[in-house]
């Protein structure tokens, strides 16, 4: 059992890197973010960054901080913040003031990545080890990450516009909540209940949102097809 929960820990933390990348190719391939709404992309980089801070600061089953995840989340963190610059600098609407505003808030973000991860690992004796702080941490953590997807589901349902939108990474992340799902019922104990809820709630979301995605592109398609 200990050998098939590690080996879908490590599943988790390589799709976890991946998750960035099918959408950053497909923004730059394009060379245009449009649909692809910015608030739900800036509340989910700094969703990503309170996962860094989290797992550097917490300790695994076995006593020890978990490395692997704490570096799955950097790496996430790292290559999340440069797909949403990307977002920003193909928007063709933005105006210049918001471009150097939201990459002042990238730099932030990246930087505040590595600077929790390297605290994080070099001071092992530092983590949380109060049991509700933990749970209400763990909590708000998934709130930012769940929650993050809602204004871009809004807009992607009153625009109908899902060019620009990585069907691929929409595909990664419901997978990657079902291996979490699965990991933490193998490791059930109360403090998981919460992640469980998020986990499901994300999974739904993500789910409606490619069934979204999906309909309004076979609907464009036809429609330009007709014309």
């Amino acid at each position: 059992m200990e050998t098939f929960v590690n080996i879908i820990g490590w599943v988790m933390a390589i799709l976890t890197v991946v998750i960035p990348l099918p959408q950053m190719i497909k923004v730059c391939f394009r060379k245009d973010s449009e649909g692809i709404n910015k608030i739900t992309s800036c509340i989910y980089c700094f969703g990503v960054l309170c996962y860094t801070a989290f797992g550097s600061f917490t300790l695994g089953s076995t006593g020890e901080k978990l490395i692997y995840i704490s570096v799955s989340n950097l790496l996430c963190g790292i290559l999340y913040t440069v797909m949403v610059f990307f977002v920003f600098y193909y928007d063709k609407n933005i105006s210049r003031k918001n471009l150097i505003l939201a990459t002042l808030f990238l730099l932030i973000v990246f930087a505040a990545n590595i600077i929790c991860f390297t605290i994080g690992i070099v001071r092992k004796d530092w983590y949380i080890s109060n049991t509700v702080a933990l749970v209400i941490i763990g909590a708000s953590t998934g709130a930012f990450t769940t929650g993050a997807y809602i204004p871009q589901l809004l807009k992607t349902i009153r625009y109908k516009r899902v060019g620009s939108l990585s069907m691929t990474m929409i595909m990664l992340l419901i997978t990657i909540n079902v291996a979490y799902f699965i990991y933490y019922i193998l490791l059930f104990n109360n403090s998981m209940i919460v992640p469980m809820v998020w986990t499901s709630l994300a999974t739904c979301l993500y789910v409606i949102l490619l069934s979204v995605c999906v309909r309004f592109r076979i609907t464009n398609k036809k429609q330009a097809q007709t014309n």
